[in-house]
């Protein structure tokens, strides 16, 4: 059950940043991906080195 519980929530993830990307002007969808990039996740890697 739970296996299902998270691949719902991920395929609504999915369906979510899709609308976003294919919804949004250029300067908003910069702004979600800068959003996303400085999220907790990515914390203790440096991804606005390259």
């Amino acid at each position: 059950m739970q296996i299902l519980s998270k691949n719902c929530h991920d395929v609504g993830y999915i369906l979510e940043t899709l609308r976003n990307v294919s919804t949004k002007h250029m300067h908003g969808k910069l702004a979600t991906a800068l959003l996303y990039l400085s999220s907790e996740q990515f914390n203790d890697l440096d991804v606005f080195r390259y």
